[in-house]
């Protein structure tokens, strides 16, 4: 019987498409759990690093509170030539480096002193209009009025110019007032009379804390000393920085004998030079990870700690 060589041919290549088919398949199978594999890896090793991060930033809160008790047993004043104003630079840690710089935040605004339970303070209301007369070209009384009318916890407007719901909720994205105290002085860019780009002109000079706070005369900026009293100006604001000089003022009637201050009404009640209220902006770099905590640190005048707010998003 003849030997049928076509159909042994056929079979042949049949069994080596199948064998190709099986390595094909094998090798697609193989190549999708390396990746699997690489992937988890990186995820693992991300997220070891950025747990590492973390903690290096936590321990930062450590070194900042190491400095102010340090600064606080030496004196019993605050200015930009104390330890705590120098920045930390980059420092290698295993695995990367960590870097904090402390900012007092006395040296601004706190909002939420404009009001004292629901009754506006007027020497802290005008210190805010200054300010934002300043730092907004188009400024105009409803913008402060408005933010009396955010804090408060009443629905009645602020005189003429002031904005509660009603205003509010007309709005094609209608939201409504917080009615309690600013958290976060972003909040500013939801309030009438306020964007964004307003917010970030006036963000340097205010802050917002839940509790009432002074102005340290030795650390403020020459636009929130200027903010202290009527018709000053901003070469007035560079000359009693001038005068302030490096170590700062011992007493706060040391600022008002200033010839610019001659004739001017400033509420002492509202200023302070030595401050509880600080702020740590602490970077961390380890792996691939790179992270940024912000710590609001209250120091007391016992030399107690306390961080009121850790958040890694911008105040």
């Amino acid at each position: 019987m003849p030997h049928n060589t076509t159909y042994v041919s056929t079979q042949s290549g049949i069994a080596l498409i199948m064998v190709l088919l099986v390595v094909a398949l094998a090798t697609i199978i193989t190549v999708g759990m390396v990746s699997r594999q690489y992937v988890d890896i990186r995820r693992t090793t991300n997220m070891i690093d950025h747990e590492q991060a973390y903690m290096y930033l936590l321990g930062a809160e450590d070194w900042a509170k190491l400095i102010l008790k340090e600064d606080l047993d030496d004196n019993d004043t605050d200015d930009l030539e104390d330890a705590w104003a120098k920045s930390l630079p980059p420092i290698p840690v295993e695995g990367g480096n960590i870097s904090g710089t402390l900012s007092d935040l006395h040296a601004r605004f706190n909002i939420n002193s404009i009001l004292v339970g629901d009754k506006v303070n007027n020497d802290s209301y005008f210190i805010f209009k200054r300010i934002l007369r300043q730092k907004i070209e188009d400024y105009n009384e409803d913008t402060a009025a408005a933010v009396v009318d955010w804090i408060d916890s009443n629905q009645n407007a602020f005189g003429d110019s002031g904005a509660e719901d009603t205003f509010y909720l007309n709005k094609k994205v209608p939201y409504r007032t917080a009615n309690q105290l600013i958290t976060s002085a972003s909040e500013l860019a939801l309030i009438n009379g306020f964007d964004y780009n307003k917010y970030e002109s006036v963000k340097d000079y205010l802050f917002a804390l839940p509790v009432e706070t002074k102005i340290n005369i030795n650390t403020a900026s020459p636009e929130v000393l200027i903010s202290l009293a009527d018709n000053l100006s901003e070469e007035d604001g560079k000359k009693i920085v001038a005068e302030r000089g490096k170590e700062g003022f011992k007493k706060i009637e040391d600022m008002l004998k200033l010839e610019q201050f001659k004739g001017k009404k400033v509420n002492t009640d509202l200023l302070t030079v030595s401050s509880e209220y600080f702020l740590l902006t602490a970077k961390a770099n380890i792996g691939v990870a790179s992270a940024t905590l912000y710590s609001i640190i209250h120091r007391s005048s016992e030399g107690k700690f306390k961080v009121i707010l850790r958040t890694t998003r911008d105040l």
